[in-house]
């Protein structure tokens, strides 16, 4: 993995962590956007999930400096897996991520990525300001 993509599955589990830790007992889906930032560029970041507080555990989709048009087009709570995800991101952000936190593990080895991509020629400028 690159510094970039181990940054941004650093700064998804801080985040996914501290959701599953608000979501209380029940299951509660997000939409997070946020600005993440790399080589001295604010770069935004979508993070799009759930999180389950019963359960200690929970899922992110995170997208790096997404079009703007896949801020609407990824909806929380829905099963966004594999070939299909990465259909839909593909040549619309610089990199995609899906991160699972394991309830039954603990450490360093709890998160697991599911699915990733990253573009062969990354934008390198953020596509829009996160306010």
């Amino acid at each position: 993995m690159s510094a970039a993509t181990d940054a941004v599955r650093a700064a998804a589990v801080r985040m996914l962590d501290a959701l599953i830790a608000s979501a209380g007992e029940g299951r509660a889906p997000f939409r997070c956007l946020t600005a993440i930032y790399l080589n001295g560029a604010a770069m935004p970041m979508l993070m799009v999930g759930r999180a389950d507080g019963q359960a200690e555990d929970g899922e992110a989709i995170v997208l790096l400096n997404p079009d703007e048009d896949l801020l609407d087009r990824l909806a929380p709570g829905v099963g966004y897996h594999g070939g299909l995800l990465k259909e839909i991101v593909s040549g619309k952000c610089d990199a995609m991520m899906h991160v699972w936190l394991d309830a039954y593990v603990k450490g360093p080895d709890r998160a697991k990525v599911l699915a990733s991509y990253t573009t062969r020629t990354p934008a390198g400028a953020p596509k829009f300001q996160v306010k």
